[in-house]
């Protein structure tokens, strides 16, 4: 049901992780030189070459997708939609994790290899993937008030 306030936060939240595949989560500067980190991993600007490749990141990212997809389709069994709204903020908090994880071990390597500083500057997608944590929360959050407002009402019958 689309007119629910958790089913628009279940969908602000699935619009902003798709969102992300579209974004640069970091960029790396060292040497006059300048690689891009993106969910699939550490990019070389001039070549496009992949430096550094990740599954984990886009699969964490995905698997938030789809579980929130499937919340939004449980609108008729709160309890289920709850436990697999969960189940995405999960999903979504070790998608955060992983993000930032990635981009210092990617940074300790490049530094530890060519024994140079490395400038790290996180971009709008790795911020933005914070947002969808929040959306989630709420939708939760509203998802278990329409189940206790339903409570109350069938204990008045």
């Amino acid at each position: 049901m689309i007119q629910r306030i958790q089913t628009i936060y279940l969908l602000v939240a699935l619009a902003i992780n798709a969102f992300v595949y579209s974004l640069t989560l970091a960029t790396f500067n060292y040497q006059e030189l300048s690689n891009v980190f993106s969910l699939f991993g550490l990019i070389d600007r001039e070549t496009g070459e992949m430096l550094f490749e990740n599954w984990l990141i886009p699969a964490l990212s995905i698997s938030s997708i789809l579980v929130t997809l499937l919340a939004i389709f449980l609108f008729k069994k709160r309890n289920i939609q709850i436990k697999t709204a969960q189940l995405a903020l999960f999903f979504q908090t070790a998608f955060v994790a992983a993000i930032f994880f990635f981009v210092d071990q990617v940074s300790t390597k490049l530094a530890e290899s060519a024994n140079i500083d490395v400038d790290v500057n996180y971009e709008s997608g790795s911020w933005l993937a914070l947002f969808p944590l929040i959306f989630l929360f709420l939708a939760i959050k509203a998802i278990k008030k329409d189940e206790k407002m339903i409570r109350a009402a069938d204990r008045l019958r």
